[in-house]
């Protein structure tokens, strides 16, 4: 009996056991399926949270700095209108519409002032544009593009309004280097007159040459003072011509003086040579008197031209008088 019931409870248990484990199993799968799926979704929102938090990132950096080019392009506009504006209401654009400007200088202020009217219509038409630019949130390639235009624009025009002002800064300046440049060509001048003078004095010749040399370079430098007040370019070219004739007038002046040394050597050597024949052969022999009157004419043309100051051949005079002494010499 009690292995009958034994047996019997055995099987019961193990019956049992199945049940509950298959109980077990069954309820479990759906709550680990639901856990999955539950987790899963969670997942997928935090990556697309994780993913608008970058666009929207990537936006606002953009937006970030396209708005510091639009700001640079806004600035660069500026500082080239205020110096095109400074530009135009110059000094010297006033005196040039006044009238005070002529010659080569006023032409060439003319095609500056111009080009500078040129480029402040094009600032204005800039500023309507950099004015009306915005820059969007959500938009990525367009503005981006649009801006980098107006900021390459600001950036040429600012180059050229600094080109523009270096321009006429050294027209400015060439005024004022040129009378400070007068000064010294004019000293130059009364020291080569001095030294004129004093070479006229020693050889008690006129130098009539000489002299209009230095009147034209003196010419040429008033020409030069006059010039300066209404047109610097003429009144340089003025003063670069003065200073080539004062280097020109100063090397005849040197010249001159060492002629004039070689030539009194002249006229002493066929003073000596004269006196010489003329004791040979006597003073009033034929032979005598065609040397003394040929070599005199030789004598008397080096001097016409010395004394006007005039550049002579005195090395071929020289030789035509030893010639005409070695012919008297060998017909003796």
């Amino acid at each position: 009996m009690n292995e009958v019931l034994k047996v019997t409870l055995n099987g019961d248990l193990d019956s049992v056991v199945e049940s509950a484990i298959g109980a077990a199993v069954a309820e479990s799968i759906p709550a680990i399926f639901s856990f999955i799926f539950s987790n899963f979704v969670g997942i997928l929102l935090l990556l697309l949270a994780f993913f608008l938090i970058a666009v929207l990132a990537v936006l606002w950096l953009k937006r970030k700095i396209v708005k510091r080019w639009l700001d640079k392009a806004r600035f660069r506009h500026r500082e080239a209108s205020a110096k095109l504006n400074g530009l135009i209401l110059s000094d010297t654009f006033k005196d040039l519409n006044n009238g005070f400007i002529q010659g080569s200088t006023r032409q060439s202020l003319e095609r500056l002032e111009q080009a500078v009217l040129a480029a402040r219509r094009q600032a204005e038409q800039l500023q309507s544009r950099l004015s009306a630019q915005k820059v969007p949130f959500f938009s990525l390639i367009g503005p981006v593009r649009h801006i980098g235009r107006l900021n390459a624009e600001a950036n040429a025009l600012l180059s050229q309004s600094k080109r523009y002002e270096q321009e006429l800064a050294g027209t400015e300046r060439l005024a004022g280097d040129m009378r400070s440049s007068v000064g010294p060509v004019r000293q130059r001048a009364e020291e080569l007159a001095v030294r004129l003078d004093a070479v006229s004095a020693e050889t008690g010749y006129p130098l009539d040459d000489l002299r209009a040399a230095l009147e034209r370079t003196q010419a040429t430098i008033r020409q030069a003072e006059y010039s300066g007040s209404f047109d610097a370019l003429k009144a340089q070219d003025d003063i670069r011509k003065a200073q080539h004739e004062a280097d020109a007038l100063e090397r005849q002046i040197a010249e001159f003086r060492k002629s004039a040394d070689i030539f009194r050597e002249i006229k002493r050597r066929t003073e000596r040579q004269l006196e010489r024949i003329a004791v040979e052969r006597g003073q009033e022999a034929n032979e005598v008197s065609i040397i003394v009157r040929q070599s005199g004419e030789i004598v008397r043309l080096l001097e016409e031209s010395m004394q006007t100051g005039k550049a002579v051949d005195l090395r071929a005079a020289a030789a035509e008088l030893e010639q005409l002494f070695k012919r008297a010499a060998a017909d003796g």
